[in-house]
């Protein structure tokens, strides 16, 4: 009778709470940012590995212009988080507010590759802007990723 209450024990609660939980697989993945450009036009790169973007607004009503950070990824549609120690401010009804010149996460398409937008203002003239790209700490390999881009007049 002692064997069957505990056969049935056992069935009822399950083993699994009695067992180590599994270790998770960690997927290899890489990220790679390999270009910069403005709007549509490939930036170059120079011996130190930074990137020279003139300043010029686009239209007649703004006195920004953007950038585009072009990425890769080893694993398809991973998701890339951006940031930057740069920003942008701006003055609402008397406050003024400042906003990363990147933000946000973006996910990398079927084939591997992705971009994101970055925004660039006046002030940024003659400075050199620093963009951070990571992905999940769920993957094993580089998962962090940078570019510097110099802003010229």
């Amino acid at each position: 009778m002692n064997k069957f209450f505990f056969v049935f024990f056992l069935l009822m609660i399950g083993c699994y709470d009695l067992l180590p939980p599994p270790d998770p697989q960690l997927i290899p993945n890489n990220l790679n940012i390999y270009d910069v450009w403005k709007q549509l036009t490939d930036l170059e790169e120079d011996e130190n590995g930074y990137f020279h973007f003139s300043y010029q607004p686009t239209g007649n009503y703004s006195d920004s212009d953007y950038g585009t950070v072009k990425y890769m990824t080893s694993e398809p549609v991973t998701r890339v988080f951006w940031d930057s120690p740069d920003e942008y401010c701006y003055d609402l009804f008397g406050t003024e507010y400042c906003e990363s010149i990147i933000c946000c996460s973006t996910y990398s398409g079927d084939d591997g590759y992705g971009q994101q937008l970055f925004y660039i203002y006046g002030p940024h003239i003659g400075d050199t802007l620093t963009i951070y790209g990571s992905i999940s700490d769920s993957y094993v390999g580089d998962l962090i990723d940078s570019v510097f881009v110099i802003i010229k007049d």
